[in-house]
């Protein structure tokens, strides 16, 4: 007779690298807000939220009950990014940034759905490669319309998938993490102001070449993603940002308006409206994705005792 068939899955073999703990499970709820601002004709901001979805389902089987219950699985990916290169050209580089990250997602052999035994550097060399995608579809766009080469695009991306928020950024686009009444923010901005200052320079020196950024997606130089992980907790909410709020808004009141509004899409608008009375100058645009993780008390999988 068989007793017990309980598997504990802790590492003890070769194998254990391929394997993490079973994905921690988290709900999730988003909002997202773009305004074209008060002196700006047209809107040369773009943002995204995605959900990544795996099932597994029991289709045929000889099991005795119970039967393996269905699973699913999602990570989630936030983006926002901030064109630049005219009032068109700036609006078109944005938009084939997160259009360029849609259509290559397809091709990647696998994507990030457990951390599990992933490595920061693993999450670096993939983030590398989706760089590298959409610098190609810059230049291919540049081959056919030579009028768009000079165009280029912020990019600012948070892949949460379970506890773990990996933030993937270039240009001056932002991401925080508010977690009760603090504010942290999760990305350095990629300009020559932010350069002179670590170069111990002026404030004024600064603040004339507040605007330049040195690192952004474009046809003429590949994109550097900066890529750095953070761990998440129940209630933590990730706030992605154009500069044209972050500008404008102090991190306090950032704070105030999430932890106030009664949904992640009230805290945008209400964000929004904050800026524009603060003049408006920029594209402004907002994603808040707030994420409820309950604690997990075992990762231990259970198959039924078969009868005697």
């Amino acid at each position: 007779m068989l007793g017990d068939t309980t598997v504990d899955y802790s590492q003890t073999s070769s194998a254990d690298g391929h394997f993490g703990d079973s994905p921690i499970p988290m709900t999730a709820e988003f909002g997202a807000a773009s305004h074209v601002g008060l002196v700006r004709k047209n809107n040369e901001d773009h943002y995204a939220v995605v959900r990544r979805v795996r099932t597994r389902e029991l289709l045929l089987t000889n099991l005795r009950p119970p039967i393996p219950a269905p699973t699913s699985e999602e990570v989630f990916v936030l983006t926002v990014a901030d064109g630049m290169g005219g009032e068109v050209f700036g609006e078109l580089a944005s938009r084939l940034a997160l259009t360029a990250g849609w259509e290559v997602a397809p091709r990647e052999y696998a994507w990030i759905q457990n951390t599990g035994p992933i490595s920061l550097e693993q999450v670096r060399e993939k983030a590398a490669a989706y760089a590298a995608q959409m610098h190609q579809a810059f230049q291919e766009q540049a081959r056919k319309v030579p009028e768009t080469a000079g165009m280029g695009t912020t990019l600012t991306v948070a892949y949460v998938v379970g506890s773990e928020a990996f933030i993937c950024h270039a240009g001056d686009s932002r991401a925080y993490l508010v977690r009760g009444t603090e504010i942290s923010l999760l990305t350095q901005d990629h300009t020559l102001a932010e350069e002179y200052r670590a170069a111990g320079r002026t404030r004024e020196e600064a603040a004339r070449v507040k605007n330049i950024l040195t690192n952004y997606l474009s046809e003429g130089k590949e994109m550097q993603l900066d890529v750095d992980q953070v761990a998440l907790q129940d209630g933590d909410c990730l706030l992605l940002c154009s500069d044209g709020l972050s500008d404008l808004v102090r991190e306090e009141q950032i704070v105030a308006a999430v932890n106030s509004a009664a949904t992640p899409q009230a805290a945008c608008e209400a964000l929004i409206a904050l800026a524009l009375e603060r003049g408006g100058k920029d594209n402004i645009t907002v994603v808040i994705g707030k994420f409820r993780i309950p604690s997990l008390s075992a990762t231990t999988t259970y198959f039924p005792t078969p009868p005697q």
